[in-house]
């Protein structure tokens, strides 16, 4: 989902063979800067995925709506503790196009909101591959003070990164941490309570509202029905790959045909209610802009120990659904 450069190949090889394609591309602007410096145009592909900052098109119906924008969404629960703080914040991003985007786009918005991005200017806290000793980073954002973590990479080094905050007694009020946080089975991994109070990114729960899924099922009935089967929660990637295979079924439906024209002319023309709400792809990039919310982690009694409710949310189709903890738990 969060790998538009790894889409790359796949919209190439559709372009090629004139074969339809509907995938999960990750960020917005990463993707359409790549389909529109792409010497033969992306026709055949057709994406599901988020805009950091872009605003959706005039006349779409999430025009003006921040729930379908994560960096507005990133900023208004980073309010949420602005007076809670000093307001110094330690950034950290893997050294990829993904990291280093959202590392530039995060640090001057929150600039913006007067909050002090550490060594931004210099880029300090962008990690080359195969980092394993944050020890460098953890003891300059300590000696200057900083009370908020926040960064983009992968689950192993987020997990790796947050030992060592807790061996060098670095313990920062607030984390976010997105890209690598995503899942239960990766922040399990970190070890000890360490997950307890980090702060993620939401794209789709059970709880979603005005979202449908095949026949009778319902994000409340598949999730009970994987709960049965796996005794675990149901991740988000779930919902998420089947409302994809959901508009594809619809699309195919509606072509009646096999024909490459008639099922893009079919998607373009989509306007479906799915598990994952309601799906219409832009004219001009082909791309359905999904919702999105901030979630955390927090420690439960249940068997798989965490759980992930919505703690702050601008999109009605994705209430919050619990309390935020603060600080966060170091113990």
């Amino acid at each position: 989902m969060r790998c538009p450069t790894l889409r790359q190949g796949t919209a190439i090889v559709a372009e090629k063979h004139k074969i339809p394609a509907v995938f999960g591309v990750g960020t917005y602007e990463a993707w359409v800067a790549m389909r529109n410096a792409a010497a033969v145009p992306w026709r055949h592909s057709w994406a599901f995925g988020f805009s950091i900052g872009t605003p959706a098109p005039k006349g779409d119906f999430r025009e003006n709506d921040p729930g379908y924008l994560m960096m507005p969404t990133w900023l208004g629960a980073l309010k949420e503790y602005a007076d809670k703080t000093n307001k110094k914040i330690a950034l950290f991003a893997l050294d990829d196009p993904d990291g280093r985007g959202w590392y530039q786009a995060f640090s001057k918005a929150a600039k913006e909101m007067g909050f002090e991005c550490y060594g931004s200017e210099k880029e300090f806290g962008i990690y080359p591959v195969g980092t394993t000793d944050f020890t460098s980073l953890i003891q300059e954002w300590k000696r200057a003070g900083c009370e908020i973590l926040w960064g983009n990479a992968p689950a192993p080094d987020i997990g790796t990164l947050l030992r060592q905050c807790k061996a060098q007694k670095f313990f920062p009020k607030v984390v976010f941490a997105t890209r690598g946080a995503m899942f239960q089975q990766e922040i399990a991994g970190w070890g000890g309570d360490l997950p307890n109070g980090v702060l993620m990114e939401i794209y789709w729960t059970p709880d979603i509202k005005n979202a449908k899924g095949i026949g009778n099922t319902t994000p409340k009935s598949l999730a009970e029905r994987w709960y049965k089967e796996n005794k675990q929660p149901l991740p988000q990637g779930i919902g998420w790959n089947y409302a994809v295979a959901q508009t594809i079924f619809d699309v195919l439906e509606r072509a009646q045909s096999l024909n490459s024209q008639d099922i893009l002319k079919a998607l373009a023309e989509t306007d479906l209610l799915t598990i994952w709400g309601r799906v219409v792809f832009e004219k001009e990039t082909q791309f359905q802009r999904v919702p999105l919310a901030i979630g955390q982690w927090q420690k439960t009694d249940k068997p798989w120990k965490w759980e992930c409710p919505v703690v702050f949310s601008y999109n009605k189709n994705l209430p919050v659904t619990g309390k935020i903890i603060f600080p966060k738990p170091w113990d």
